[in-house]
């Protein structure tokens, strides 16, 4: 068992600067921190978003892209009703984590700054503090990833969720910092 640690060692270190190298115009291996809008959640409203991705290159201008995510929501205040007649105050909070993968199209490689169109599926969990809810959803998403420097980009998506209920959907909206 011992005997692999140094096999693990260079899996963790050199797989992900090898793809870097490759396809360091995109920022392949990053940190997403941003904002998020929940659309179809009036009481959710704003949130944060963190989150991570990797791209691994399968031509010059086609890659596929894996993300995990988590958005936080805090609503307002609503008021529970107990059975016994008695009340509570509580504040409404919307979770949500996420497992995507997509395809990315890039710019021609003539263009020095590609930008990166992005369309895949997902898996997401919700946790509905309101409601009292907890469900997981599959969805897909749409977007675009745009490099600002060698080792910052902005990412602008859409995830939306199919559900039976309605359509619930997410807007992040975040910046990607190239590890």
């Amino acid at each position: 068992m011992l005997r692999s640690w140094p096999i693990a060692l260079l899996c963790f270190t050199i797989v992900p600067a090898d793809i870097a190298a490759q396809y360091h115009a995109t920022h392949p291996v990053a940190v997403l921190a941003g904002y998020s809008v929940a659309v179809g959640q009036s009481a959710s409203g704003r949130g944060l978003q963190l989150g991570g991705r990797v791209i691994l290159p399968a031509t010059a201008w086609l890659g596929v892209r894996f993300d995990v995510g988590y958005m936080y929501f805090a609503g307002g205040t609503y008021i529970i009703d107990y059975v016994d007649g008695s009340s509570a105050t509580q504040q409404a909070s919307l979770k949500v984590l996420s497992a995507s993968a997509s395809v990315t199209v890039l710019d021609p490689p003539s263009v020095k700054r590609r930008i990166s169109w992005i369309a895949g599926l997902g898996l997401y969990h919700v946790n509905d503090s309101q409601d009292g809810s907890r469900y997981t959803s599959p969805g897909w998403n749409a977007g675009m990833c745009i490099p600002i420097s060698k080792s910052v980009s902005l990412d602008l998506r859409y995830h939306g969720l199919i559900r039976p209920t309605g359509t619930q959907g997410f807007v992040p909206i975040s910046l990607g910092v190239r590890l």
